[in-house]
């Protein structure tokens, strides 16, 4: 499967499990609830192989970004929603496609 064919299927289903649009989650917006999706879109993305450099091209963001929120996962993550949307994900995807440790 080819790399953007990967990053759509993620995009979708971090779009469809947050209730974000996809275009809200690749735009600037700062609201706390898209702000989660990109984190969680960042994350699973980082952890299915993608390199940061990539990731950063694909959400329209700097590498330097693409750390930052990646830093900011593990404060996030204690968020109940995201992990059922982080392990809701990892389900769809295959246990056999990413290694997630939540």
């Amino acid at each position: 499967m080819c790399t953007f064919t990967l990053f759509q299927q993620i995009l979708s289903l971090v779009a469809e499990e947050t209730e974000v649009s996809p275009d809200d989650i690749l735009s600037p917006s700062r609201k706390e609830e898209v702000v989660d999706a990109r984190c969680l879109l960042v994350y699973v993305l980082l952890r299915c192989g993608f390199s940061r450099g990539r990731t950063a091209g694909l959400i329209h963001q700097t590498v330097r970004s693409v750390g930052y929120i990646l830093a900011s996962w593990e404060q996030r993550r204690r968020k109940r929603i995201l992990g059922i949307n982080l392990e809701n994900i990892r389900k769809q995807l295959g246990s056999n496609s990413f290694s997630l440790s939540l």
